[in-house]
C-alpha cells in the first residue's frame, strides 16, 4: 500500500464525517490567523510618508522582530512571506516560475539571518498625528 493510497483512504473517511470536516476547517482558520497575525494586528505602519521621510517600518519588524520570542516570530514571519510562493510552486507546471520562486525563497532567508533586532518603541500613530503624515496601519491596533 503506497503513501498516496493511504491519503486517499483518509480523505474518504474524513469527507463522511461532518464534525471532522468542521474541526479541520476550524484548525485551518486558526492556522490562517496565526500565520497572518502580523498583517492583522501590529503597531508599526506598513508605509509611512511625511514631509521628510518615506519608509516601511513594518519590514524591519518582519525580518527582525523586537520581541523575546525571536525564533517563533521569525519562523511565522518567514511562513507569512513564503506561503504563497511555496503554494504556487506546487501548483504551477512551469519550470521557470518554479525556479524563480525557489530562488525568491532562498534569497528571502538572508534578511532573516542578517538583519539585527533594533528596539523600536516609537508610537507611530501619535507620530503620524503630530507630524501630519500619512501612514497605512494594520486593521487592528496593537500595543
Amino acid at each position: 500500500m503506497s503513501d498516496f493510497s493511504v491519503l486517499i483512504e483518509i480523505y474518504r473517511k474524513l469527507k463522511k464525517d461532518n464534525v471532522a470536516i468542521l474541526g479541520l476547517i476550524c484548525v485551518a482558520i486558526f492556522f490562517f490567523f496565526a500565520i497572518f497575525a502580523p498583517l492583522l494586528a501590529n503597531n508599526k505602519p506598513f508605509v509611512y510618508i511625511s514631509e521628510t521621510e518615506f519608509s516601511f517600518p513594518f519590514l524591519r519588524f518582519i525580518f527582525a522582530p523586537d520581541t523575546n520570542e525571536k525564533l517563533v516570530e521569525k519562523t511565522f514571519n518567514f511562513i507569512l512571506i513564503t506561503f504563497l510562493p511555496i503554494f504556487t510552486i506546487f501548483k504551477t507546471k512551469s519550470k521557470n516560475i518554479k525556479s524563480l520562486l525557489a530562488l525568491f525563497i532562498i534569497l528571502i532567508i538572508f534578511p532573516f539571518i542578517f538583519v539585527n533586532t533594533k528596539l523600536d518603541r516609537t508610537n507611530w500613530r501619535e507620530r503620524t498625528k503630530t507630524e501630519k503624515a500619512f501612514a497605512i496601519f494594520a486593521p487592528i491596533p496593537y500595543k
